[in-house]
């Protein structure tokens, strides 16, 4: 069996190591030894059984106080169930703080819950089975219980409970311990996924968790209403190796009112001639006609229009596809899909070339926007999408990157694998600097000759082991550490730290750090539609370069968050007389420059 301690210290996610054969599958469900070996109590008072024949029914949350408390272990002999394990112990450093996790007969797994916490299931599925070893008998004078929808704790549930005993239901509020309770989420702007986006398996395992933090751009002023909390966990799919995001946060939410212009960025502004270069050079038509995906406020479709190319942008987010259009690029402000493909093909016919830059890993439906670029596109046309690299996800500890609005983290292999499904067949591929390192690739309906540069870069892949569970947790345990570091390295400064970028990859870094307000002054930031709001989680004010430049003096220290850009922003400071640190967090361990 192996054992992981989760975040909760004492709660361990248990895998089986089966033996398959011909007659089925054997796999061991308790071990003396093994579970000596990890601190967890062997002795067995009880084993108890728990048939539910409805979906959605909802048990617990149950413990037993001292001194009866008991230890646990749960496991899912059919159907399936979505379980929570919340820490009532409270001298523990997670007090109050809770995990969830799947349990399937898929997936083989057991969840241990020492003494002094508490759990609760809601099955999802019909007719669940779950199986108890209990390390105390059941004891009533001592049994205690938290209520599924306690205010205190802000649970996060992927259904509405449908079936719940009276008992449970009118436990009352939790007596907290000097600690307030947190803003409630609204639970209808999320699902849990219990299935592969790519390719339906069941076969999800978590990589890490990030906590509850509220969507990456969700910024807000005092007056608006804060963002809702919503479960961050990145899942490894065993079956098709993508590695995606556990929870899908509602598009309409993220997209529609979007903060992000891609204008504001001097090196994206830079990237655009090279990215035009490579894709026209690619094509069989010197000037294309050309369909941007995700095309944001047109500033890479401009280029391909200075070209002479006949140019139409597609993008969610109306406020930035009108200012597109007012700026001469003609763009429809819509999500893509297969309908709106084969309607722009009803109005101007199929294009020479549909690109994708950064957006693919974003969508949810994530097959129609694949289908949609194969209806797009010409017979002898091409694709081009870009997207971070997984690769450099991983070895750079990339972790900021982990965000609502990133649904996937690509490698090579699992695009290739998403477009082969859709009959379209990648040929080539580029870099290129943006997001710290990304990968652009070129891809056609009729197969072609791979390049040599595509050719190792698929080698190099296979070796690095980044299609493998067991890397993607070595990832994990790097950036728990990563994140101890650099909150301690805050913590030394000897003043409040500036901070410069307020993207949604900073948010991710500031909240999993705990880095907020109380740390950080303030963050600089270019983008003047984000100048007066407050980050989200951490409760920073945003302002503009030159308010910046009011306040810094030489003993100010800057926490470069947007570190991607870290030769364009630190030059640009020098050049504004800055003569302090800079704590550059990534990529890698975190380090202070000062020059």
């Amino acid at each position: 069996m192996k054992f992981t301690e989760l975040k909760l210290g004492g709660v361990f996610k248990i895998e089986a190591e089966p033996f398959i054969d011909d007659r089925g599958v054997f796999r061991r469900h308790f071990c003396e030894k093994e579970f000596s070996e990890h601190n967890i109590a062997t002795k067995i008072q009880q084993a108890n059984v728990s048939e539910n024949k409805y979906i959605h029914t909802l048990r617990g949350f149950h413990y037993q106080a001292e001194p009866s408390g008991e230890g646990k272990t749960l496991s899912c002999l059919r159907g399936s169930i979505f379980d929570i394990v919340v820490d009532l112990r409270t001298k523990s450093p997670t007090y109050m703080q809770w995990i969830s996790i799947e349990l399937n007969p898929e997936n083989r797994m057991s969840v241990h819950i020492p003494p002094g916490c508490a759990n609760a299931f809601l099955t999802t599925a019909e007719d669940s089975l779950i199986h108890y070893y209990c390390s105390e008998s059941y004891t009533p004078d001592a049994e205690k219980g938290v209520r599924f929808d306690d205010p205190a704790f802000d649970f996060i549930w992927p259904f509405e409970p449908l079936l719940i005993s009276e008992k449970d239901l009118n436990i009352p509020d939790y007596k907290k311990y000097g600690v307030t309770s947190v803003s409630s989420g609204d639970r209808r702007m999320f699902e849990t996924i219990h299935h592969c986006r790519i390719c339906d398996s069941r076969q999800l395992n978590e990589v890490i968790n990030l906590g509850n933090q509220p969507p990456a751009n969700s910024l807000y002023n005092d007056l608006s209403t804060k963002p809702p909390l919503v479960p961050l966990r990145l899942l490894f799919c065993e079956e098709c190796t993508t590695v995606q995001l556990g929870e899908s946060v509602d598009p309409e939410y993220l997209f529609n009112d979007y903060l992000w212009v891609t204008g504001t960025s001097d090196m994206a502004k830079e990237h655009r001639n090279y990215f035009l270069d490579n894709a026209l050079s690619r094509s069989n038509k010197a000037c294309p006609t050309v369909v941007g995906i995700g095309s944001n406020d047109g500033t890479f479709l401009e280029s391909f229009k200075n070209a002479g190319c006949q140019v139409l942008g597609i993008d969610p987010a109306k406020n930035i596809a009108d200012e597109a259009t007012e700026n001469g690029i003609p763009t429809i402000a819509e999500f893509f899909n297969e309908d709106v493909a084969n309607r722009v093909c009803s109005d101007q016919g199929k294009v020479d070339m549909v690109t994708a830059r950064n957006v693919i890993p974003h969508v949810k439906e994530i097959h129609s926007v694949i289908k949609g670029m194969g209806i797009l596109l010409d017979d002898d046309g091409i694709g081009v999408i870009e997207f971070h690299s997984g690769g450099l996800i991983m070895s750079g500890l990339h972790y900021d990157s982990i965000y609502h609005e990133h649904l996937f983290y690509f490698s090579l292999k699992t695009i290739t694998s998403l477009l082969k499904r859709h009959s379209l067949h990648i040929f080539d591929l580029t870099t290129s600097p943006i997001s710290g390192g990304s990968w652009v690739i070129y891809f056609s309906k009729d197969i072609r000759p791979k390049s040599s540069a595509l050719i190792k870069a698929e080698h190099e892949e296979k070796i690095s082991g980044l299609n493998n569970y067991e890397t993607w947790l070595e990832f994990s345990k790097k950036v728990k550490k990563h994140s101890e570091e650099l909150k301690q390295l805050i913590l030394n400064q000897k003043t409040k730290v500036l901070a410069y970028g307020a993207s949604a990859r900073s948010s991710t870094l500031l909240n999993y750090c705990e880095i907020d307000f109380n740390h950080i002054s303030s963050i600089i930031d270019k983008n003047p539609m984000k100048h007066g709001l407050l980050t989200p989680g951490t409760k920073i004010p945003i302002i503009s370069f030159e308010k910046a430049l009011d306040q810094i003096n030489e003993e100010t220290v800057i926490l470069l968050l947007a570190w991607n850009l870290s030769n364009e922003v630190m030059t640009e400071l020098r050049e504004s007389n800055y003569t302090g640190k800079f704590i550059i967090p990534l990529p890698n361990m975190p380090k202070v420059v000062n020059q």
